[in-house]
């Protein structure tokens, strides 16, 4: 259960924004590393949803690649404003920067999607414009209308408010409250204490008139550039002059013993065309091979996930759930290049063999091909239907990061009690990633026998042109689902990274 709301909590998460203006304040654990060439870039680039008077700059996190995007929140004036409660705009930009503290490198602010929606509820004695820091009581936040039931009721926001600061820990700053339905709302707060990386997100339901928080989870926040432990492990690791640890060098070890195959299986098939005792049917023969490379990481990434969803309700936060996604596909994506290079280097070979033999002069009187031959070539044939379970297997893994957090978001914003279903969820997940677990090393096992297999064929037997003809369509449909799979790891890790 814990789980999920971690999940969705990390779904609730929008992103804190920053604002600008001519009278612009700055505030934020980042607000001072902003330059005066950042505030007018920012400044043009809002320039068409409003007057800014409020930039909240954020810690900058990491993206898939190795580069850092700094976020900011941008408030605009209020265009609603009743004696307890200010309805306005928000938008939230985005810079990359090369490092966490590559604050004054050369740098291009984006605007990240349209116009967002913010409220604030003054604390006691204070006014809408008197904040002096993101971790100010009365501080502005986003609000995250329903697709299905709106926005929550101005009445509702300010009860809800009230009690979320009325918690057991103390007053906490709201970040952002999301609309799940009538009755129930996702909150993130921070602490008070501006040095700390505290968070929290809960569930606020309405029950018998009243609204009350149900669940809580805590949620870290990004860390300042000398509080990041990656950046601590990697100047450790650089000083010591030893390699950086990374959640993906199992899938990496994998994806080379995988090219030491493929290159072993090239070889055989090579020295049997050159020496006229086989085929060359480069992309039938590696086609086993090359799969090994999309079924082989899939225990090891099936057992990362396993393990990191177990650390996230002892770690908590939004960061914790998405890094654990983030690291399992980016070892696919490994796999998925070694797939796609052994198919494109199979068809070169196949290509370059076919324009040999294409010159070559024709021998005549040939015997027709015996029984053996002939049952070696159906089992030729049949080779690539082993590519059907491989892609079972890899939609089953693809489909996890946004059934996860996309299914959590879609019972959230059902009426009515959801925490039977969001242990169903929990329930789907794990036996998906068990499923794939066993299924992972049973489809690695089938490919490796194929692949000894057709390797043994292709030394042994010449085939005609039209299975050369046939060879050239399943090359052709192997990188057209090889190059789909690995577009939906890169926008998976996108969506990852943004949430």
């Amino acid at each position: 259960m814990r789980l999920v709301l971690g999940l969705v909590a990390l779904l609730g998460l929008g992103a804190n924004l920053p604002a600008e203006t001519t009278a612009v304040r700055r505030i934020g654990p980042a607000s001072a590393r902003l330059t005066p060439r950042d505030l007018s870039q920012i400044e043009r680039l809002v320039s068409g949803l409003g007057q800014p008077w409020l930039i909240i700059a954020k810690w900058p996190q990491r993206t898939i690649v190795d580069s850092w995007s700094w976020p900011a929140q941008v408030y605009f004036t209020p265009n609603s404003t009743t004696p307890g409660l200010s309805r306005g705009l928000a938008a939230l930009v985005t810079a990359t920067i090369s490092s966490a503290d590559g604050f004054d490198s050369e740098k291009t602010w984006q605007l990240e999607g349209g116009a967002l929606a913010y409220a604030q509820v003054p604390a006691e004695g204070h006014t809408g414009l008197d904040v002096k820091s993101d971790r100010d009581l009365h501080r502005p936040f986003l609000t995250i209308d329903s697709a299905t039931w709106g926005r929550t009721s101005d009445a509702d926001l300010v009860r809800i408010v009230r009690t979320v600061r009325g918690a057991g820990h103390g007053p906490w700053p709201i970040a952002e409250i999301a609309t799940m339905n009538t009755d129930l709302v996702t909150v993130d707060t921070l602490d008070a204490v501006a040095s700390s990386n505290a968070g929290e997100s809960s569930i606020v339901s309405r029950q018998n008139g009243t609204w009350q928080i149900t669940h809580s989870q805590a949620r870290p926040l990004p860390p300042s550039p000398d509080q990041d432990p990656f950046l601590r492990m990697r100047t450790r690791a650089e000083n010591a002059n030893e390699p950086m640890p990374t959640t993906v060098a199992p899938a990496v070890v994998i994806v080379v013993l995988g090219i030491g195959l493929a290159v072993f299986g090239f070889w055989i098939v090579f020295s049997a065309w050159r020496t006229g005792g086989g085929s060359p049917q480069f992309v039938l023969a590696l086609l086993p091979l090359a799969l090994m490379f999309l079924t082989a990481p899939v225990p090891i990434i099936v057992w990362q996930l396993i393990r990191g969803f177990g650390s996230i309700e002892a770690v908590g936060g939004v960061g914790s759930a998405a890094a654990v996604m983030i690291a399992t596909n980016r070892s696919l994506l490994f796999g998925a290049a070694g797939f796609l290079l052994v198919m494109a280097a199979a068809a070169a070979l196949q290509l370059h063999a076919g324009r040999v033999d294409n010159t070559a002069t024709p021998v005549e009187g040939l015997p027709p091909p015996s029984r053996a031959a002939v049952w070696r070539t159906r089992a030729m044939l049949a080779t690539p239907a082993v590519m059907i379970p491989v892609a079972l297997l890899l939609a089953t893994i693809d489909s996890l990061p946004r059934m996860t957090f996309g299914g959590a978001l879609e019972l959230m914003q059902r009426s009515g009690s959801t925490n039977r279903e969001m242990e169903q969820l929990s329930q789907t997940v794990a036996s998906l990633l068990m499923a794939s677990f066993a299924g992972g090393i049973a489809a690695t096992i089938l490919v490796g026998l194929i692949g000894l297999a057709s390797l043994l064929i292709v030394r042994t037997t010449r085939f005609s042109n039209r299975v050369t003809i046939y060879s050239w369509a399943i090359c052709a449909i192997a990188i057209a689902a090889g190059l789909a799979h690995l577009s939906k790891l890169v926008a998976d890790l996108r969506w990852l990274a943004s949430q």
